[in-house]
């Protein structure tokens, strides 16, 4: 007993701190309403003790909980219909789950149209605002929030948010956070969390949340709600029940969707912080240094208050951590243990390391004063600014002894795991060394040494320099190409076949250029040049092999973090089928999504891209635009690269928009290179043309479209944007989970329609064709045709050069997914990639690795459109110019491996 008053006098004591902590942090601390934060807490208790302390207050909620618990499970009906009668049994989160939130939006949605949830709101809206002081609009926000979604319940008085106080925005916003919505009811339930707490819980919060809210941000100015009810109107979109039915599963379906990227992506990431975590921790001898782990040290006292018993502070702060950084649903399985759990993510063996950095570009602010010594969070703010180079260096010492304690243990001595560590020292140092010293203390000395030595050379004649430049090249290629010892998978003749191919497919372009005299032959020397070298880096050298196959085994590993959120979603039988192109794909691209998403947002895409765009501008001699946006075609979509120069895209030439398409045809992205190594396809291989494909893209669009305007960004670089719509990594990762499941939905629907589409046409030609004896007349077998003179110019042998025809013909007019799917596919007997050569599979795969097709075209020119509608009109005309373009640059990659393999 006494043991038990002692427990409850650490929870009340740690009321006590944490109400003195935001009121130390508060806003203002002389306009907090304490009659409010007073109320709240009286109401908080009183519904703690009613339903703790009394039989008819347990009762009551353990029927309300019974009851949702039984209303909720008539989604198992529509589950059974759709998916069979053991699919429950399954236990799959996702078909347990999901049903359940589609059935209770739809429901929601039609008491909303009948007027019910008004009237339920109106009537607890009045009482708070009677009780707590608040205004009507908070108050009806707060009372909505168990119902509907933080995003939904402001929706209820979006007619008063634009003229809404800081303090009200405030309040609702703390409304949302502080509960959990019913249309996710069911899905902690299926966790095994008990619903009776559940919904005391989110009871509890709703005037816990205002109290708090008032004290960390007190209302200083006068509501225009607060004296008056809000009215709460019938939505007038639904014209009857079975509308109002619709778009409430509409919601489910879109808010399902939402949750199961989010999660997928969430959980993946947060096992890829966990073994980046253990590996850095093997260092020092901490072989299980996780996530769980440093929050649970970190938020330890914070737990503690709550009134936790000391055996069990650190599991629960683990989770608490879990919670905040992820979200409720990864912290309740972890406490439910229905998730993989950390331990194995620590158990396996970390081989290698990928890492992004973050910007140090914050400034001092102009008016930065002194903070109150009570204002914590300004104080920490005004002690960052004022002294940013001595918290930086504080922070460099701290890093730096850690790497020296590291390597002194000597801990790991593999030298996998020894470079990338230096590595990522030395990228940290430099980070932080040049975000205090200017980058041009390096860049001028070496522009000066660059002037002088050209000083001389553009004295030349520009025919001169250009003659000896493409004879420079020619020896280069040829000397190499014929150097290399003959095998039977790469003779010479072969070599000078795939060479022929490049000088005859090079000069088709000249022939159809649009500006012929207007060509930049210093663009396209380069850019060929740049090209055949990184093939005999990838191919000819040791080092090139080790580099790339540990960039395949980065990006393999990587996006095997997705495994964790799939087995988390849909249970450890249908995660383990990686076999299946949607279970092995599909959580992949989300995870990969959301961990570019949070990259950018971190500032890590932006400095990369800036430095591989500069290369790109100062050897191509492009502009500035052109090369942020090729540099960038690898890493996103061929839609959301020109994003990145949206600013600039009205003013653009038609060369620099040619160019920037040309650039998202020519290559695939890395959300999609799961996808692809699902297919079958060698990971290096795929990293390598994407690569490759980068400076032939350029040079052979100021081919085909060569400059004869004047560029805005001409003769400099332009920066990437820094800042992001995403207000922290949680914001960040659910954008970024948001756009994998769009994106996965996407090639979803298009690869069963056009793989669909491609088989009726095939039937329908066999069906014609049998009319003339012909009974495997396919669009294959014609496109073959065709295509057999230029996939012949490739390199391929002869003996493939009709399977390869036929696949390149395929990925054009379908995409690159069926094409890899066609070429190991396996279940109607042998696959054409076991039938073809070695030379020739590698030349396929390489050919085939990009997003140059028709279909590309359309998304293209409607995104394109979208952010400059002036210009749809070129940006409709230059479309198929550049797919074509981009689809033979691909095919060049390939023909220069062709040449060097």
């Amino acid at each position: 007993m006494a043991e038990s008053r002692l427990s409850r006098m650490q929870s009340l004591f740690g009321i006590l701190v944490l109400t003195v902590l935001l009121a130390a942090t508060s806003r203002n601390r002389q306009k907090i309403n304490w009659r409010t934060v007073i109320s709240g807490y009286y109401m908080q208790f009183i519904l703690g003790c009613i339903v703790m302390k009394t039989k008819w207050g347990s009762s009551l909620f353990t029927w309300l909980a019974n009851t949702v618990s039984s209303f909720l499970s008539f989604s198992r009906f529509g589950t059974e219909l759709l998916f069979g009668q053991g699919a429950l049994q399954s236990g799959a989160i996702a078909l347990i789950m999901f049903p359940v939130i589609i059935f209770f939006a739809a429901f929601v949605q039609v008491m909303y149209y009948l007027g019910a949830v008004q009237w339920v709101l109106r009537h607890l809206g009045w009482f708070f605002y009677k009780t707590l002081g608040t205004s009507n609009a908070e108050s009806v926000v707060a009372s909505a929030s168990p119902f509907v979604g933080q995003s939904e319940n402001t929706l209820l008085v979006m007619d008063y948010l634009e003229h809404m106080t800081n303090s009200e925005l405030h309040a609702c916003m703390t409304a949302g956070f502080a509960t959990i919505s019913g249309s996710v009811f069911q899905a902690y339930v299926v966790l095994g969390v008990d619903a009776r707490n559940l919904i005391t819980a989110c009871i509890m919060s709703i005037p816990c949340s205002l109290a708090l809210s008032k004290i960390q941000y007190p209302e200083s100015d006068q509501p225009e709600a607060r004296n008056f009810a809000v009215k709460l109107k019938r939505r007038e979109r639904e014209v009857n029940i079975l509308h109002a039915l619709g778009n409430g599963a509409a919601t489910g379906v879109h808010l399902s969707l939402l949750i199961l990227a989010t999660i997928i992506g969430m959980v993946s990431l947060i096992y890829a912080a966990n073994f980046g975590l253990t590996w850095l921790g093997q260092f020092i001898g901490i072989h299980s240094l996780t996530l769980e782990l440093v929050l649970g040290y970190m938020l330890y006292p914070l737990t503690w208050l709550l009134g936790v018993p000391s055996k069990d502070v650190l599991h629960v702060s683990q989770l608490l951590g879990l919670k905040l950084v992820a979200n409720e649903f990864v912290a309740y399985s972890q406490l439910t243990g229905l998730s993989v759990s950390s331990e194995d993510m620590a158990a396996k063996k970390p081989s290698s390391i990928h890492s992004g950095s973050g910007t140090l570009d914050e400034k001092l602010p102009e008016q930065a004063q002194p903070a109150k010594w009570w204002n914590i969070g300004s104080s920490l703010r005004y002690i960052w600014h004022r002294h940013r180079l001595l918290c930086v260096l504080f922070i460099w010492v701290l890093l730096t002894a850690y790497f020296i304690v590291s390597l002194a243990l000597k801990r790991k001595t593999q030298l996998s795991d020894i470079l990338p560590f230096i590595f990522l020292y030395v990228f940290v140092t430099g980070r932080i060394l040049f975000a205090f010293v200017s980058t041009k203390t390096i860049t001028r000395p070496t522009a000066t040494a660059v002037r002088a030595a050209t000083r001389y050379v553009v004295r030349v004649p520009l025919l001169v320099r250009y003659a000896i430049s493409v004879s420079a090249l020619l020896a280069i290629v040829l000397s190499v190409s014929l150097t290399f010892e003959e095998s039977s998978a790469s003779r010479r003749i072969d070599r000078m076949q795939a060479f022929l191919g490049v000088v005859v497919i090079t000069l088709g372009l000249v022939a159809t250029s649009k500006h012929p005299r207007s060509i930049q032959w210093h663009t396209v020397i380069v850019g060929f040049l740049m090209q055949f070298c990184l093939g005999c880096i990838v191919t000819k050298t040791k080092w090139g092999q080790d580099l790339f196959s540990w960039l395949a085994s980065i990006a393999s590993s990587l996006l095997d973090f997705s495994n964790y959120g799939t087995k988390f979603i849909f249970g450890d039988t249908v995660g383990a089928m990686t076999s299946i192109f949607a279970i092995s794909v599909f959580p992949a691209i989300i995870f990969f999504a959301a961990f570019i998403q949070v990259v950018y947002y971190l500032g890590g895409i932006q400095w990369m891209l800036k430095r591989i765009g500069w290369v790109f501008h100062k050897a191509l001699d492009i502009s500035g635009s052109e090369s942020v946006v090729a540099a960038a075609s690898p890493f996103f979509g061929q839609a959301e690269n020109v994003l990145l120069v949206k600013d600039y895209l009205p003013h653009m030439t038609n060369s620099e928009i040619h160019a920037c398409m040309t650039a998202g045809f020519a290559t695939v992205s890395g959300s999609t290179l799961q996808g692809y190594i699902a297919l079958g396809v060698d990971a290096k291989n795929i990293i390598t043309a994407c690569i490759m494909s980068i400076p032939c893209s350029v040079a052979l669009s100021k081919i085909r479209y060569p400059e004869t305007e004047e560029s805005l960004t001409r003769g400099k670089m332009v920066e990437p944007p820094r800042s992001t719509k995403e207000v922290n990594v949680l914001h960040a990762v659910g954008n970024g989970a948001a756009i994998g499941i769009n994106l996965s939905l996407l090639i979803l629907a298009n690869l069963i329609a056009i793989i669909s589409l491609v088989h009726l046409v095939d039937f329908l030609l066999t069906w014609l064709g049998q009319f003339i004896a012909i009974h495997e007349l396919t669009i294959e077998l014609i496109l073959g045709y065709v295509l057999y003179p230029f996939t012949w110019l490739l390199g391929v042998p002869t003996g493939d050069v009709l399977r390869v025809s036929q696949l390149l013909g395929l990925k054009f007019v379908a995409n690159e997914f069926v094409a890899y799917q066609r070429l190991n596919d396996a279940t109607s007997g042998p696959s054409i990639s076991s039938q073809l050569s070695v030379r020739g599979r590698t030349i396929a795969e390489f050919a085939f690795c990009g997003f140059g097709n028709l279909g590309s075209i359309a998304m293209q020119v409607g995104t394109l459109s979208t952010l400059a509608p002036g210009r749809s009109g070129d940006f409709s005309r230059l479309a198929f110019s550049a797919c074509v373009t981009g689809s033979i640059a691909t095919c060049l990659s390939a023909a220069i491996i062709s040449m060097v393999i």
